[in-house]
């Protein structure tokens, strides 16, 4: 939560952002990506007073954004 603490010390948004499909990117035995396309997601930036709000709400924020690619 260092980043969400900034933030919010800041007073600056965090905009969620959702990447799906990765996995398939993965090679799992070279722990490496190889070239190809996933979707992304960008949701509304979020601006909470509390660091430990803001990250829980935007762990959810990125959980739907997942889903909804």
């Amino acid at each position: 939560p260092g980043a969400f603490r900034l933030a919010a010390a800041a007073g600056v948004p965090v905009v969620p952002v959702g990447i799906g499909g990765t996995h398939r990117l993965l090679n799992e035995r070279q722990k490496t990506a190889r070239p190809g396309r996933v979707p992304i997601r960008i949701g509304a930036p979020m601006a909470l007073d509390s660091a430990e709000a803001l990250a829980r709400d935007a762990h959810d924020a990125v959980g739907r954004l997942i889903s909804s690619v």
